[in-house]
């Protein structure tokens, strides 16, 4: 194969052969190496504490300002109960005034059951799962899965997507 000209004359020799060299593991060892151990096990920490907090202020309902302000002012949102993708701070609000008004007097309870985090570096992390929400008025919870990409901006953690949707109850 000829090589491109135009690419091979802007990119010096020895970054495109480590380019070329990268495999699908070398991407990930290249993210790895990309930034400290110290500082990656801090991003998780942190943008998991933040996943944690959406839980428990979701769980505890009624409280639109506190879980919007949990979200970046240009977050994307894919509510399991949204039939569009909401792409500012208004969808978001909407989303979750009208979820927390349609439940019932005995709350809902909202539980992560398996988390996978992907850190990217360290101001940004994946976390994908499963999770669900019980109240007392199902008799069965309520089996979802969800992905955050999750943005720290300064000195503090935003949600910058996410998307949740329900648990398909069957293996494809």
């Amino acid at each position: 194969m000829k090589p491109n000209r135009e690419v091979s004359e802007t990119i010096p020799l020895r970054r495109r052969q480590v380019l070329a060299g990268l495999g699908r593991a070398g991407v990930a060892t290249a993210i790895s190496a990309a930034f400290p151990g110290e500082a990656q096990a801090a991003a998780k920490d942190e943008a998991e504490a933040l996943v944690a907090k959406f839980m428990a202020t979701f769980s505890a309902g009624g409280n639109t300002d506190e879980i919007v302000g949990l979200f970046s002012p240009d977050a994307l949102f894919w509510g399991t109960a949204m039939a569009d993708l909401g792409t500012d701070t208004e969808a978001i609000r909407r989303y979750f005034m009208n979820n927390f008004a349609g439940r019932p007097a005995t709350g809902v309870r909202a539980t992560a059951v398996t988390t996978s985090t992907i850190v990217l570096s360290e101001t940004a992390v994946v976390i994908a799962g499963r999770w669900q929400t019980e109240r007392a008025d199902r008799p069965q919870p309520n089996a979802l899965r969800y992905t955050f990409v999750l943005n720290k901006r300064g000195d503090r953690w935003f949600i910058a997507n996410l998307h949740s949707s329900t648990r398909p109850t069957t293996a494809a």
